[in-house]
């Protein structure tokens, strides 16, 4: 149906809003990009490998990530300079998105831009 102006009327009307209407976007980060992942009270670099979402604009998506830990720093070993030697890598699977205002609780095995909602890194020094 449709009047004399050339407008959509009836059920047809209703469909034609609802495509017409905008919906939330969420950035999505690209393969290849660079993300935080957040585990062990820690943010940590990581690579996005694979984004999974039904529809490329769904603002529901999770991402499979390769993760960079840093080494945990052992006792002073005369043989050994922590400094040089690598961190692990570690994978990552159906990883969501969490943004967090820095200084919160955070909700460990989610993923973040960097620079959003990174954990502070705390200084702390014993007996000083």
């Amino acid at each position: 149906m449709s009047n004399e102006e050339g407008l959509v009327t009836g059920p047809d009307a209703e469909i034609a809003e609802a495509e017409l209407a905008f919906a939330p976007m969420v950035p999505h980060p690209i393969e290849g990009g660079t993300v935080h992942f957040r585990a062990k009270g820690r943010c940590m670099a990581a690579i996005v490998v694979d984004i999974n979402a039904v529809n490329p604009l769904d603002p529901d998506f999770v991402l499979d990530l390769v993760v960079f830990q840093p080494r945990v720093k052992r006792p002073d070993d005369r043989f050994v300079n922590d400094a040089r030697l690598p961190g692990n890598v570690r994978w990552a699977n159906d990883i969501a998105h969490a943004h967090l205002n820095p200084g919160d609780e955070g909700q460990e095995l989610t993923w973040h831009w960097p620079g959003q909602g990174c954990i502070p890194m705390l200084n702390v020094s014993i007996g000083g």
